[in-house]
């Protein structure tokens, strides 16, 4: 199954979509202890809560850096994860 086709299904216990990096930060570092402690999951940036991939308007590594940022900043313990950057046409 492609990333394309996770997205069309929708959110999941393992799949989470943002639109945007939130104000309130603590969803995302919610969203990652609640994946660390069940079987894991993937939260997507860019895409809506609609399943519409609208992308992301800054920089891509900036986007990811602060993702990361956040969620190590707000995990104790620490939680391991993988971070990536897809483009989708």
């Amino acid at each position: 199954m492609s990333l394309q086709d996770d997205i069309f299904n929708g959110e999941s216990d393992t799949l989470e979509f943002k639109e945007k990096i939130p104000a309130d930060t603590s969803k995302i570092v919610r969203t990652a202890v609640a994946f660390s402690n069940t079987q894991g999951g993937r939260i997507i940036i860019g895409v809506s809560d609609d399943r519409k991939i609208v992308g992301i308007s800054d920089d891509p590594f900036k986007i990811r850096d602060q993702v990361v940022d956040i969620i190590i900043k707000g995990c104790e313990p620490t939680v391991s994860f993988d971070s990536y950057i897809i483009t989708i046409d």
